[in-house]
């Protein structure tokens, strides 16, 4: 947002309005479970990641301010629309494929995964940007996680998109977690 000349005062302002956004698509979550059914989170996770990588790419190209700055808001706009059904569906997909008394530990299984992820992603975007602009660090992480998530369907591509009791024991062991 710096790069595009917005102020900490718009900044404050824009953030403060994405997290009312965010909340409010949180509230249309089972919207979004309906129209995409098991495979919501694929598709949210791929929209995400369309967004960011075309907020880095809009920056890197030579085109009128006014329309850059346009498709970043409505990149970021869209980042946190997804944001709110994410963390909802989330944690709806993981009580479902859980035993009640496995639930504490999946879920926590699942933070930390989250909180690890986040903080090594956040080292190497502090790397990268000491050694290129924001625009290409976010187009970079982009591509990254896009890639991350094509491989992941790919090896997950027989079983993302089935419900519960569609899954098979040795999709889901419990003895693991243990």
């Amino acid at each position: 947002m710096s790069d595009i000349g917005v102020t900490p005062i718009q900044f404050g302002f824009i953030f403060a309005i994405l997290g009312i956004i965010a909340a409010i698509t949180s509230a249309r979550t089972n919207i979004i479970q309906k129209k995409f059914k098991n495979r919501a989170l694929t598709y949210l996770g791929i929209y995400y990641t369309a967004s960011v990588i075309l907020s880095g790419t809009a920056v890197l190209l030579d085109i009128p301010t006014s329309l850059m700055i346009s498709i970043v808001l409505f990149s970021i706009v869209l980042q946190y629309s997804i944001r709110g059904p994410y963390a909802t569906l989330i944690k709806q997909y993981l009580n479902n494929f859980s035993h009640p008394t496995m639930r504490i530990k999946i879920q926590s299984a699942n933070v930390l995964i989250e909180c690890i992820t986040s903080t090594l992603l956040t080292l190497f975007c502090s790397f990268l940007l000491s050694i290129t602009t924001s625009a290409y660090t976010t187009l970079i992480i982009g591509l990254i996680i896009f890639m991350f998530i094509v491989l992941t369907l790919d090896y997950m591509k027989t079983r993302v998109g089935l419900k519960p009791e569609e899954y098979k024991n040795s999709d889901i062991n419990y003895h693991e977690l243990l």
